[in-house]
């Protein structure tokens, strides 16, 4: 999918990543017994905590039942995923939206709410 990310949209994206979450200060959080909750306690944008947020969406890679961690995972809140959405060309917001369309069929109802205009958030 990323691949069909416009050159504009992949460097908005990765200057709001290096900008805003600050990747390397993510590390702090790692530990040997690999505990979630400090990961997303905050926004990893602009450091809201998650219980003060009105909606917010959680990020991760998962290999099997394994999490991998670092920079992973991470929340956002609503707020700043509307501002990642702005960032986003034309072109890769109809990629997105093809792939959503085409790959997670749910009733309209659970769209309703979503902080991004009814369009699931990139993370």
């Amino acid at each position: 999918m990323a691949q069909e990310f416009s050159d504009e949209s992949q460097q908005a994206l990765a200057t709001f990543f290096t900008e805003r979450v600050r990747l390397n200060e993510r590390s702090q959080f790692l530990s040997p017994i690999n505990v979630i909750e400090p990961w997303i306690r905050h926004c990893a944008a602009c450091d809201t905590p998650r219980n003060k947020t009105k909606s917010f969406s959680l990020g991760g890679i998962l290999l099997g039942d394994t999490m991998i961690y670092d920079p992973y995972p991470l929340c956002l809140c609503g707020d700043c995923e509307e501002e990642i959405q702005s960032l986003l060309s034309h072109q890769t917001l109809r990629a997105w939206d093809d792939f959503v369309q085409t790959n997670f069929d749910c009733p309209p109802e659970y769209y309703r709410d979503l902080p991004t205009k009814r369009r699931p958030a990139l993370l």
